[in-house]
This record gives structure tokens, sequence and C-alpha cells, in this order.
């Protein structure tokens, strides 16, 4: 189950940042959501260079959030 959320809401994500301007805001909200799936994945994996990417992600989305919806 947690594979189909980390797709769907990493593809909104993206998604979100190609479309209508209006939706780039929600981008990070989604990329937010996703992050939890993404580092439990990678790490349970162990696949260290995946798990480092996304706490780099979890930053980068955290940033937008920031930016879109705090400020």
């Amino acid at each position: 189950m947690h594979q189909i959320l980390l797709a769907a809401l990493s593809l909104t994500a993206i998604a979100c940042t190609q479309f209508d301007v209006e939706l780039h805001k929600y981008a990070p909200l989604f990329g937010l959501m996703s992050q939890p799936f993404w580092l439990y994945s990678s790490y349970k994996s162990k696949l260290w260079g995946i798990f480092t990417t996304s706490v780099v992600f979890t930053f980068i989305w955290a940033y937008g959030f920031y930016t879109h919806w705090l400020i």
C-alpha cells in the first residue's frame, strides 16, 4: 500500500509543478506527504543514496511549503 501512496503523491507533486500556475503552491504539500514513504522504503531496503536524496528532497519541499504557504 505504501508503494501506491509513494507513487501517487510523488507524481501528483511533480504534476502540480508543470500545469497551471495556480497548482504550483500545492506541489510542496503533496511532496511533503510523499517523503515519509520514500524515507521508509529506502531505509528498509538499505538504499542509502535514495535515502540521502529523500532527506534532501524533504528540505526542498519544506522550503517550498514555507514560501508558498507561510510567507
